[in-house]
């Protein structure tokens, strides 16, 4: 990040618990809407609900 220290890094590289939270809820939407994407594509697949 351009500082040699590194100090700059060590305080904008860790992860918070909030990232975490926005990762899993955002990854989670998106294995939702493959699910819905797939049931629409073939009713009867497995983990259709069927």
């Amino acid at each position: 990040m351009g500082h040699a220290d590194g100090s700059v890094q060590a305080l904008y590289s860790h992860v918070t618990d909030g990232m975490i939270r926005d990762l899993h809820d955002g990854l989670t939407q998106v294995w939702g809407r493959a699910l819905a994407d797939r049931r629409g594509l073939s009713p009867r697949s497995p983990g259709s609900g069927e």
